[in-house]
């Protein structure tokens, strides 16, 4: 993941600070499904068998309904690909109808003509398409799938054609690196942002297959700035953060204190990394299952850790979830460990007088 906390800084920095440091689930995510009709290399849910059924149309509607009564303002509905559910329209509706600011992450793939059009009547506040790369050949190599180049970006048309706020993405890794520039332009060329995340981690099974796929640090990170296209505001968060006090900067993740996630089979949990800590909304409500999570504790590095109390922490990849996956730094600023080094490079770069 990329600069982790710059997304969430205004809810933490506006909206928790009004309600004098409280738990509020503001922001969630939502995975209506495992299942995806792609295949990437990478993918932090590839290689696992999930024996828990997907909820039903009629129980996911239920528990956005207490999930909007508990106060969550703005929702992200992902997988696998969400939009392979035939129920797909009648959830986003019913979410939309609720009053959510939904973000939808999608590969694209399954975006046709009525689905698009569904969408404008709908409409969410951003749409993340995955992409991987500007060739069936590439594609095939990273998703398995030769015929998904056509598909993701004739998707993006359509959407793009209705005024849709789409974004891409990628994750920066072998084979796609040197399709950096194109995917740049590209995605230019049809009025897109576009966002480069070098943080390739381990699979939830904590099979560590994903880390044989990234590039050098240096490089990750010099193509991750390039493509962004405001980095006067990556600046400004970078050089905001440290005027926080220390005691805010040390437990810097929202999971389960501002932001939530929920799998297929309606587990409320901190994040989608964070799978120790489950708790059955639908056995109780929503509310019960969020209050409950809260007697955990608020989630952050152990004093014990190397990242505990770091910096560097909001321009880290790393985190608490990742670090429950086995992958972690043997030392503060560890010179061996690529989280560490891609963190020191943002900061080297954001703190240069050019940038």
């Amino acid at each position: 993941m990329s600069l982790r906390h710059m997304d969430n800084a205004w809810f933490r920095n506006n909206l928790a600070h009004s309600l004098g440091g409280k738990r509020h689930p503001f922001t969630g995510t939502f995975e209506l499904t495992w299942r995806c009709n792609l295949r990437c290399r990478h993918c932090y849910l590839g290689g696992q068998t999930f024996p828990l059924p997907e909820l039903d149309t009629l129980s996911i509607q239920k528990l956005l309904d207490q999930v909007a009564e508990a106060g969550c303002l703005t929702l992200s509905i992902t997988g696998g690909e969400p939009t392979l559910r035939q129920d797909f329209e009648s959830i986003w509706q019913h979410a939309h109808g609720l009053g959510f600011l939904l973000n939808l992450f999608t590969n694209g793939t399954l975006i046709d003509e009525s689905r698009a059009q569904f969408l404008a009547q709908h409409p969410p506040q951003n749409i993340e398409v995955s992409i991987y790369g500007t060739s069936p050949e590439i594609y095939k190599k990273v998703t398995g799938s030769a015929e998904a180049y056509e598909q993701a970006y004739q998707g993006i048309e359509r959407m793009r054609a209705l005024d849709l706020p789409v974004m891409v993405k990628t994750m920066i890794q072998k084979d796609l690196a040197d399709e950096a520039q194109a995917m740049v332009k590209k995605a230019k060329a049809q009025g897109l942002r576009i966002r480069m995340d070098p943080g390739l981690d381990p699979r939830l099974d904590k099979n560590d297959e994903p880390l044989g796929y990234r590039i050098p640090a240096e490089q990750a990170a010099d193509l991750e700035m390039q493509a962004h296209d405001d980095i006067k505001r990556v600046k400004d968060y970078h050089q905001g953060w440290q005027e926080h006090p220390e005691s805010w900067r040390r437990s810097p993740c929202g999971a389960g204190y501002q932001s939530f996630h929920l799998d297929p089979g309606g587990r409320l949990m901190p994040c989608m990394l964070l799978r120790q800590s489950i708790f059955e909304p639908l056995a109780g409500s929503f509310h019960e299952a969020w209050e409950a999570m809260g007697r955990e504790g608020r989630v952050h590095f152990k004093e014990s850790s190397p990242c505990y109390g770091c910096e560097l922490q909001h321009l880290c990849s790393q985190c608490p979830g990742i670090d429950a996956l086995g992958q972690k730094p043997q030392k503060r600023f560890d010179p061996e460990y690529y989280n560490c080094q891609v963190a020191q490079i943002r900061a080297s770069m954001l703190d240069s007088p050019g940038v």
